[in-house]
Parts: C-alpha cells; structure tokens; sequence
C-alpha cells in the first residue's frame, strides 16, 4: 500500500489545536477517554509540557480542584486548567502557574477532566485527586506564582553578576577568544524548536517548519546554541516590507560579550550580497543602544523610514540600511568602526 503523502513513518502524528478539540469532542461524547500530550507551562508544578493526559467524560457533581479540560473564551481553543471555585453551572477556571484566571466558564464549554498525568511513561500526581482542593486555594491565591518569584532569586542574582562582568574589558578579551571556537550554521530541525521555546517561554507553539523565504542561523559555542538570527526575504508584493532583511538576532544573556552577534550578522549579509541584493535593511527598538552600536559597526545607516513610519512611531523602532556590494559575500566584519 502506498504511504500517504501527509503522514511520515515513524512520526508521531501533529493536529493543531482545534483539530485537537474536535477530535477529543468527538471521543469523548462517545463516553471513551482520549490521551494527549500536554503543551505549555501554565500548569506549572503538576503538569509539564510534554506530559500525556488522559482525559475522561465529566462525572458531576465537579469539584473544585479537579483538572478539566475546556473551550477557552474568546479564543475558542483547547485548553486544560484547574477549577479554583464554583457558582451553580458556572466554574471559575485558572493555570496553576497563571497570574490571571480564564474566567468563569460555563459548564456547557466544559469538555472532559482529567483522571491520568504520565511523564516519561510513569504515572505521577499531576495535583489531581484530594490534593486538588488545597491546590485550587493556593492557586487562586497566586501562591505559585509568588513562589516561582522567589526561587528565581538566584538565577536573577547571578544574572545581574554575569551583566557587570561583560562590561569589563577583561571579561571581553577572553570571551573574544573563546568566540574563536564559535560555529555559525544553519539551524537543524531540533533547533528551530528550541529557539521557539527560547524566544517564547512559558507559550506552546507548533513545530516550526523551514521555509524557502527564511534562513535561521544559529550560533554554536562548545555544540550548544548560544544565539540566532534569519535572514528574511520578501517579494515585491510586500511593497515597503519587500526586500531582504535582518531578523530576530538574539544572543543567549550568558554568552553575550562573545562576539557572536557580530558574527551572526555577518553571516547574514554575506548570505544576502552572494543573492545578489542591493540592500539589506532592519527594525531595532530605538533605546537598544548596544544594538545600534553593532549594527553601525558593520556599516548599517539608520534611515528615513516614511513608508514605515506606522509601524516606526507605534512599536518605537528605528530603520537601518546596508548598502551591498558583490565583496561582501566574503564580509568577514571588518568594515568601519
């Protein structure tokens, strides 16, 4: 038998969300359960992303605690939070590891609750069962949220230690060196979703997929990904946007001073001038100093953005051009200071 065009053997098969919550509507009116995997991090302790859940029709009356699964308002997806409290039909409902709740739901767009978390092919609490009541009190109350602040303390300590240090001529001298072990290529498949994760924490996004229009580089620093920038063309029918352009460079906090935002975007005009592009343009926030700094370094002029000047004024950006030439597909970084 042929294999079908959009399936691939030995692939875990991939719905998007709303595929997702019709297919679990669809099985659960039938009284079945239905398993999935968990994406996100809003039910942070109890439940981790990539977590399997199993999901079972509802079994009234509904306590507060229990882990449902539900329609969220608003934005008609799928979404699996707790119950913190109850009036009559109506269920308020919130992530554990959320600021805000949900809302009040009603019972109509409550789908099923679940009754299973495995992790890594065991089966753990995930806070259901009578622990669930205590949670939903804690919860309401943002005690996780409180305490995820506080055991970050030491992370953001460190953080501001490691930002003093890369301001130090010294520091920058040995990380210059150590960026000599630097590798820039292209992302593979893995890393397109890491850097997913990395530039939206705490937010489940589908597996990226690679595009003809975009080049994702990454930066490698003894085999680990310590940064990234794309390389993004559009066509004439973009109008203003059309062009080719310099997104998304972004080097990891602990590895800044290495040199590796400079090498990124040398890799991206290279690539650019050897397409033969007459220019190479970016957005950069106005106030991101060290950014402009970069940018001018390597021959970028900021510009008179009128055809942008919208977007410019709204999200407060700064237009940047690079004039190419045919040389700079061998541009090594040298170019002014």
């Amino acid at each position: 038998m042929d294999e079908a065009p959009f399936t691939r053997q030995g692939e875990p098969l991939r719905l998007t969300n709303h595929a997702q919550l019709e297919l679990m509507c669809g099985v659960i009116e039938r009284g079945a359960t239905f398993r999935f995997s968990a994406r996100g991090y809003s039910m942070l302790p109890f439940i981790h992303d990539g977590d399997v859940l199993t999901i079972s029709p509802l079994d009234p009356p509904l306590q507060v605690g229990a882990v449902v699964a539900f329609i969220r308002p608003g934005w008609e997806v799928l979404a699996v939070h707790r119950v913190v409290a109850q009036k009559g039909s109506e269920y308020l409902i919130k992530g554990d590891n959320c600021i805000q709740p949900d809302g009040v739901i009603p019972a109509a767009q409550l789908i099923g609750q679940v009754v299973r978390v495995e992790r890594r092919g065991r089966r753990v609490g995930g806070g259901l069962g009578a622990s669930g009541a205590w949670i939903a009190r804690l919860s309401q109350r943002g005690f996780f949220i409180r305490l995820r602040s506080f055991l970050d303390l030491p992370r953001r300590a460190a953080a501001a230690v490691l930002w003093r240090l890369q301001k130090l001529g010294l520091y920058r001298r040995w990380a210059r060196h150590r960026g000599l072990q630097v590798v820039i290529d292209e992302a593979r498949d893995d890393e397109l979703d890491l850097l997913a994760q990395r530039l939206n924490p705490g937010i489940w996004l589908p597996p990226m997929r690679r595009v003809p229009e975009v080049n994702t580089y990454v930066a490698r620093l003894g085999g680990e990904v310590a940064g990234m920038v794309e390389l993004v063309r559009r066509p004439p029918e973009f109008g203003p946007h059309a062009g080719h352009w310099l997104y998304s460079l972004h080097v990891w906090p602990r590895y800044r001073g290495f040199g590796l935002g400079e090498l990124l975007s040398c890799r991206v005009i290279r690539q650019a001038a050897a397409e033969g592009a007459a220019e190479l343009r970016l957005l950069v926030k106005s106030n991101n100093t060290p950014a402009i700094q970069l940018y001018r370094k390597l021959g970028f002029e900021v510009v008179d953005g009128s055809e942008l000047a919208e977007v410019l004024e709204k999200d407060r950006l700064l237009l940047m051009r690079l004039h190419l030439q045919p040389g700079d597909a061998i541009f090594t970084g040298n170019q002014q200071g």
